[in-house]
């Protein structure tokens, strides 16, 4: 699951879509997360954290069980490390 994180610490929602050479999706929700929150969530599921993108906005971060491709995410007190 990839993750939009929020930087200011709250949890927001959002009905969006992607637009790209003149196709257009379905609308489709988006969720905004602080990152400890996703870290804990995922970590409470057996997942783990990481770090894919970092943004003009924030950062992407994806939860799952394996370990191939990116750096996992080590979070304390919620910050990023």
């Amino acid at each position: 699951m990839l993750a939009d994180v929020s930087t200011d610490g709250n949890v927001r929602e959002a009905l969006l879509r992607l637009r790209y050479d003149g196709r257009v999706t379905p609308w489709f929700p988006w969720l905004w997360v602080p990152l400890d929150a996703l870290h804990k969530a995922g970590a409470n599921a057996g997942l783990r954290t990481y770090l894919v993108a970092t943004t003009a906005y924030g950062y992407v971060a994806e939860i799952r069980r394996d370990e191939v491709g990116v750096n996992e995410v080590g979070v304390t007190s919620g910050k990023s490390t």
